[in-house]
């Protein structure tokens, strides 16, 4: 059973983070079926970006890494730099994963441990 954090804003963060990783993975699979679905990518866009600008009013670096490397992989494909492919799809799975994987971290402890810095620095240079 997850531990409840104490601060309001931060509980509210995390339920939100929570829904918009659901939603980027539906979306994610929406995609697949729709890569050039440009209402899908940009709705993909904006959650994350949401979650990214979140994520940096808690200081977690480790999370907005990720995060910022992600949306600049979405930016390229909205604006039509780049096309959006299963291969994409699939690392910007793994890079919610991982994100997820933070998120539950924090809900238990309240904070990210200082391992997850290297991971989230590998992870966002094989995004790159």
């Amino acid at each position: 059973m997850k531990a409840s954090p104490k601060n309001p804003l931060l509980e509210q963060f995390l339920s939100e983070a929570n829904e918009i990783l659901e939603g980027v993975g539906q979306k994610l699979m929406q995609l697949e079926d729709a890569p050039n679905d440009q209402g899908l990518i940009n709705g993909l866009f904006r959650m994350v970006h949401t979650l990214k600008g979140n994520s940096g009013l808690f200081t977690f670096p480790e999370m907005t890494r990720v995060l910022h490397v992600g949306e600049d992989l979405l930016g390229k494909v909205r604006n039509n730099e780049m096309a959006f492919s299963r291969e994409l799809a699939d690392h910007l799975l793994n890079a919610m994963d991982f994100v997820g994987l933070l998120v539950n971290e924090i809900e238990l402890t309240e904070r990210i441990d200082a391992s997850r810095a290297a991971d989230s620095v590998r992870l966002a240079e094989s995004l790159r």
